[in-house]
């Protein structure tokens, strides 16, 4: 679409009192690809809810059209960017009104056009509001008295689609990520757990608190049931003073598929008959009887190509619809399932017997000094910064076992900090990003014992809990960098933080708030 057809279509003067749903940003540096523009556009606004991105040209001019779900958001996006430095150029930012035409039924308030983006948007497009004033009321009223949530406030018109879910077997975009904004900012992190853990097993939670605006969240479930569930149940309920908002989050296609909505008929031969025609399987895992399975395929294509084909169909003999989304390849290399041939040939007589091999989370762990005793130390020596040495072990929690070689190679026994990294939304991220390849993450706890090593090195013994005390000030994570062969390495040394107790709920969900201080968090990425 040309910029000329655009610009007829929408009005983007200054001072209107009718409402917009999106913003006109201009003023952009031409050098930047669309692609780059439209990733940092999604950095820049992804804490305001939902959204897609459309870039219109006109001869070497841009426009970037944000279109929000909600006016409100728009408003507060045009109002917290204004000013926003974009490829070290300031951009303009201004509202786009949708054009009024004569007849009478356009002069009735209706969304601007907004384009679906599948990167950017986890939601269907918002139907249109109801042109029948009295009927929005009876349903509103009918809305705020059926919150299912006791003696809480309930919805208002500010979200008037909160109460719209599609099933997830209808619904391309849903998975087992949501996201949750316009949060209180001084929500606690054990709060919204205890909230969201009603509807099912919390693995993840990053909570953000930004500069400006309320706080947001992104919450993963094991699986995608749980996510459908509380999304349902609480999208649009107060959480503290705000009232939240809930969509899903961002799809992340991999080469593993969980699906949902099996029968208590299915049988594995269903399964591996079903899903082989999509590409070559690797591994299945599934219980029988169980209502969901994981499939690891070859490749991430078949993966995509089996969720596209069969979501919303049946199995042969059964009436329930397949539900889809990527899992985690982790599930099986945590814990190795049988091979398809081999679990074919066990189904029958003996495959009543079958344990049930899928991992479970340390649901019993509530202190780091028992989440330590459920994992053996791996590395012990000491982490030094300048010239103190500080003892300690690390315990493997989660991640690639064989990247520990990294660590061991030349009998490592000395990891110098040389760097930091300040704990800001962007490295985080980056961080968690580079998470999804090979990785370590470890448990380091004080030990004794390195008096040999301190002395050879001339170093100081210090105890772990000065070095959290000096991240902590710094607002840091310590860096220590690793050679293995051509490739290099990065060991993040994390002091307690939100982030660090996120990903500790991955493996130990009630792993208490008020739990011993003095450790240490230490993710191991590619550089």
């Amino acid at each position: 679409m040309v910029m000329d057809d655009y610009y007829r279509k929408h009005d983007y003067a200054e001072g209107r009192s009718r409402e917009y749903r999106s913003i006109a940003i201009k003023n952009i540096n031409r050098k930047v690809p669309d692609d780059v523009l439209r990733d940092a556009l999604y950095r820049e606004f992804h804490k305001y809810g939902e959204f897609n991105v459309k870039i219109t040209h006109n001869g070497p001019d841009r426009i970037a059209f944000v279109n929000f779900k909600y006016p409100e958001t728009a408003r507060d996006a045009k109002h917290d960017k204004s000013g926003m430095i974009l490829f070290d150029r300031q951009v303009h930012i201004e509202p786009a009104f949708p054009r009024r035409s004569p007849s009478r039924q356009s002069r009735q308030h209706s969304p601007p056009p907004t384009y679906y983006d599948r990167h950017y948007d986890r939601s269907p497009p918002p139907p249109p509001p109801s042109r029948d004033r009295e009927s929005s009321k009876e349903s509103y009223s009918r809305n705020r008295h059926s919150s299912s949530s006791g003696g809480s406030k309930s919805g208002n018109n500010k979200f008037p689609n909160f109460l719209d879910h599609i099933p997830p077997e209808e619904d391309d975009k849903a998975t087992r990520t949501l996201f949750v904004g316009n949060l209180d900012r001084n929500i606690a992190y054990e709060e919204l757990r205890d909230i969201f853990a009603k509807y099912g097993q919390v693995e993840d939670i990053d909570v953000k608190r930004p500069e400006q605006g309320n706080a947001y969240a992104f919450l993963r479930y094991i699986n995608l049931d749980m996510a459908y569930k509380a999304k349902k149940s609480l999208s649009g309920q107060y959480l503290g003073n705000f009232q939240c908002k809930i969509g899903y989050g961002k799809l992340s296609p991999t080469n593993c598929v969980w699906v949902g909505g099996l029968s208590s008929g299915t049988s594995y031969k269903d399964l591996e008959r079903e899903f082989d025609r999509f590409g070559a399987i690797k591994e299945i895992r599934w219980k029988d009887g169980d209502s969901c399975a994981y499939i690891l395929y070859d490749s991430i294509d078949a993966a995509k190509e089996a969720c596209r084909e069969l979501r919303g169909t049946t199995l042969p003999g059964s009436e329930k619809r397949l539900r889809f989304d990527f899992a985690d390849p982790a599930v099986f290399d945590r814990k190795r399932s049988r091979s398809p041939s081999a679990a074919a040939e066990e189904n029958g007589s003996s495959k009543r017997s079958r344990t049930d091999d899928s991992v479970q989370p340390l649901e019993h762990v509530r202190s780091i000094a028992d989440l330590a005793k459920c994992f053996p130390s791996q590395w012990s020596g000491l982490l030094c910064l300048k010239n103190s040495g500080f003892p300690c072990r690390m315990h493997l929690l989660n991640g690639d076992p064989s990247l520990l070689d990294i660590l061991q190679e030349g009998d490592k026994k000395v990891l110098r900090i040389t760097q930091r990294l300040r704990l800001d939304k962007a490295r985080l991220d980056e961080v968690e990003k580079r998470m999804r390849g090979p990785y370590c993450l470890m448990l380091a706890t004080p030990s004794s014992g390195a008096e040999e090593l301190i002395e050879s090195g001339g170093l100081q013994s210090r105890p772990v809990k000065n070095l959290l005390t000096y991240l902590n000030q710094k607002e840091a994570a310590g860096v220590i960098l690793l050679e293995r062969g051509s490739n290099s390495w990065v060991l993040h040394v994390f002091p307690p933080c939100d982030f660090v107790s996120g990903i500790l709920t991955r493996v130990a969900p009630k792993l208490s708030a008020d739990s011993a201080k003095e450790f240490l968090v230490a993710i191991l990425v590619k550089n």
